[in-house]
């Protein structure tokens, strides 16, 4: 496990794209599709396209875990309007996740979150 101390800007707005914006339009959508099959679809969709040549070839690519806050903040952005006007769903704003009658679902998701990490470095221990 590296870890890099250098403050990552992101990365609250990683954890509200995970734990509370996927996961709410997860919630909402009939066929419940798993946060991550949401991510890569809204990745597909919206997130900045990169490119490089390898062995002279192009590739394309996204990496928006990579990327500035402002850009990952557009990406936040388009995904609630779309989530909001194709699919009319109802998101809450991460500002709005502050408020006392919400901080329960944003604790919700952060605890989540936090489960999930446990999961993954557990898997990983048993490689």
């Amino acid at each position: 496990l590296i870890v890099d101390d250098k403050p990552n800007r992101v990365l609250p707005q990683l954890t509200y794209l995970f734990s509370v914006l996927l996961k709410v339009i997860s919630d909402q959508l009939p066929d419940h599709p798993p946060t991550e099959a949401l991510y890569r679809y809204f990745e597909d969709e919206f997130a900045p396209l990169h490119t490089c040549k390898i062995n002279g070839e192009v590739y394309e690519y996204t990496d928006l875990k990579r990327e500035k806050s402002v850009d990952v903040g557009k990406f936040i952005e388009s995904v609630t309007e779309f989530a909001r006007t194709k699919w009319h769903l109802e998101i809450p704003e991460n500002k709005d996740l502050r408020e006392p009658a919400k901080s329960e679902l944003y604790s919700q998701a952060y605890l989540n979150q936090q489960v999930d990490w446990c999961r993954f470095l557990s898997s990983k221990n048993k490689k």
